[in-house]
C-alpha cells in the first residue's frame, strides 16, 4: 500500500509539472497521431473525476478513515481530465472563447485540487479555508461543465438564446447580399454546429467567408478555379446514407430550397460580394431569394400597430400626405409640402402614427432641432428627406437615435464634415444623397472608404454642368 502511495503521490507531482509544460508551449507543440487519441479519451473519463470530488467533499466532512485515498485518487483523475481536454482542444487550428475558457476553468479546478491535496498532506488546512475553497471547486465545476456543454452542443445549448424559428425568420434587406444574407445562415443553421472554431472537425470552420475559403483537411470547401470540385458542393449532393454526406445523417437535413441556394452560389464564382440584384432573373436561386424577400416584409412589420382609414384620412391634410407603402399594408410613408401656415405641431400630430412611418419626406421645411427630436422617436424609420431645410451639424445630432434608417437625403444644407459622426453612428444606412453642403470631397472619399456599404452621391459636379433652378412647391389649402 506504501508502494501505491507513492506511486500516486508522483504520478500527481509529475501529472501537474506536465499540464504546466503544455500550457506553457502550446504554441511550440505539433500534434501526432497518438496524442490525438489520447485527446479522445477526455469526453469518456471526465465525468468520473466529476463524481468523485463530490464524493471527497462529503468524505472529508464524514471524516472517513479513507478520505487520504479519496483526495489522491481524485486529484491525480481530475489532472488527467485536464491534460487529456487540453490534448484534445489541439486538434483546432485556432481556439475560440468557449474552448479557451472551458479550458482554463478546467485547469483552475485541477490546481486547486492540488492544492488541496498539498495542504492536506502538510496537515495545515484549518478553520474556514477548506469551505472557501470546497466551494470555489463546486462553483467552478457548474461554471466548467455549462461552457463544456456549449462547446459539445453549440453556444446556446445551455442559455436563453435565440430560437431556431428565429433564425430562419431573419430580418432580409431589400437587396440582400447573397453570402452574408442568405448562404451564411443556412451554414450556421445546418453546418457551424459541427464546424466552428470551439469544434471543428476535420479542421473545417463554416462560421465567416474567410474560413470557408481555407478548408479543412479533405480539401477546399469552395475552389474558386473548379466549382465542381468544391467539396461542399460535393458532400451536399451525397447520398444521405454517405458516409461523407453532410449534414450527417443523424442531424437536421438541408432543405431541396437550401441546398438550391448553396449549389447555384457555389456555381456562380462563391463571392461574398454577390447581392440578389446582380443574380440572372432565370436562375432558380433568383426566384427562390425574391420569395424569401416577399414573405420577409410581412415578417419584419408582423408587430406593427393597425392603421384605420379613419385614422389615415383624421391625419391627413391638404398638405399632409399619408398613405401605405403597400395595398393593406401598416407601414406608412408620410409627405409633408411646404406652405405658408406650417407649424411644428404637424410633426408633434405624426406622433401618434410614429411606429407605423417607414419613409418621411420633409423636403423644403423650415425645420428646426425639436422637431428632429420628435422624427427620432419613430423608431421604424427607414428612408428620411430633410433637404433644402435650414439644418445643421448640431441639428442632426438626434437622428442617431434612428436605428433602423437605411436611406438619408440631406442635399442642399448647412452640414460640414462633422455630419459624418452621425452618419458613422447610423449603423443601417444603406444610402446617402449630399450635395451643395459644406461638406468636403475629401470629407465623402475618407467615409466612403470607412463605409464600403453605403452608396454615397454627392451630385455637386454634375450640377455644375447643368443646373436647372426650380422654386420649392407651396402648397395652399383650399378655400
Amino acid at each position: 500500500m506504501i508502494f501505491l502511495k507513492r506511486f500516486i503521490d508522483y504520478s500527481i507531482f509529475s501529472a501537474a509539472i506536465l499540464l504546466v509544460f503544455l500550457l506553457v508551449f502550446e504554441q511550440y507543440l505539433k500534434v501526432p497521431g497518438l496524442v490525438k487519441w489520447i485527446g479522445h479519451w477526455h469526453p469518456l473519463i471526465l465525468h468520473f473525476p466529476i463524481a468523485l470530488i463530490f464524493v471527497t467533499i462529503l468524505q472529508y466532512w464524514r471524516k472517513d478513515a479513507h478520505f487520504e485515498w479519496y483526495l489522491s485518487i481524485t486529484t491525480l483523475l481530475t489532472l488527467i481530465t485536464a491534460i487529456t481536454g487540453f490534448l484534445l482542444s489541439l486538434e483546432s487550428e485556432s481556439k475560440g472563447d468557449l474552448i479557451t475558457v472551458h479550458q482554463w476553468l478546467g485547469v483552475t479546478i485541477s490546481y486547486l485540487i492540488a492544492f488541496w491535496y498539498w495542504l492536506n498532506g502538510m496537515r495545515i488546512l484549518r478553520g474556514i479555508s477548506p469551505i472557501l475553497l470546497q466551494s470555489a471547486m463546486i462553483i467552478l465545476i457548474v461554471l466548467t461543465g455549462h461552457f463544456g456543454g456549449m462547446v459539445t452542443h453549440g453556444e446556446n445549448f445551455l442559455t436563453f438564446g435565440p430560437d431556431k424559428k428565429d433564425q430562419v425568420n431573419r430580418i432580409l434587406p431589400e437587396d440582400p447580399n447573397v453570402f452574408h444574407d442568405i448562404i451564411q445562415p443556412i451554414l450556421d443553421e445546418k453546418c457551424i454546429s459541427c464546424h466552428n472554431p470551439d469544434k471543428s472537425k476535420g479542421a473545417l470552420i463554416l462560421t465567416d467567408f474567410t474560413s470557408i475559403l481555407k478548408g479543412g483537411e479533405s480539401g477546399k470547401t469552395i475552389d474558386l478555379q473548379d466549382h465542381t470540385n468544391s467539396l461542399l458542393l460535393k458532400r451536399i449532393s451525397l447520398p444521405i446514407d454517405h458516409e461523407e454526406h453532410m449534414p450527417p445523417k443523424e442531424e437536421s437535413q438541408l432543405t431541396e430550397d437550401e441546398r438550391i441556394l448553396l449549389s447555384e452560389w457555389i456555381e456562380t464564382g462563391g463571392s461574398d460580394g454577390l447581392h440578389f440584384s446582380n443574380l440572372e432573373k432565370e436562375g432558380q436561386s433568383y426566384s427562390l431569394i425574391k420569395k424569401l424577400i416577399e414573405n420577409n416584409r410581412n415578417i419584419k412589420w408582423s408587430e406593427l400597430p393597425g392603421v384605420s382609414e379613419d385614422k389615415l384620412t383624421d391625419n391627413s391634410t391638404d398638405y399632409v400626405r399619408i398613405s401605405r407603402l403597400y395595398y393593406g399594408s401598416d407601414e406608412l410613408q408620410v409627405i409633408i409640402y411646404p406652405h405658408k401656415n406650417y407649424n411644428t405641431s404637424i410633426i408633434k400630430d405624426l406622433k401618434r402614427l410614429s411606429k407605423n412611418i417607414i419613409e418621411l419626406n420633409l423636403n423644403g421645411l423650415p425645420l428646426n432641432e425639436g422637431e428632429l427630436e420628435i422624427i427620432a422617436s419613430f423608431v421604424n424609420l427607414e428612408k428620411l428627406n430633410i433637404s433644402n431645410t435650414d439644418i445643421n451639424d448640431a441639428d442632426i445630432r438626434s437622428l442617431e437615435k434612428l436605428k433602423k434608417l437605411r436611406e438619408l437625403k440631406i442635399y442642399n444644407t448647412a452640414i460640414t464634415n462633422e455630419a459624418f459622426k452621425t452618419f458613422n453612428a447610423l449603423q443601417e444606412l444603406t444610402s446617402l444623397l449630399v450635395y451643395n453642403t459644406d461638406i468636403t470631397e475629401e470629407g465623402l472619399d475618407n467615409f466612403r472608404s470607412e463605409n464600403g456599404d453605403v452608396m454615397v452621391i454627392n451630385a455637386a459636379k454634375l450640377t455644375e454642368e447643368f443646373r436647372s433652378e426650380l422654386p420649392s412647391p407651396i402648397v395652399e389649402p383650399r378655400k
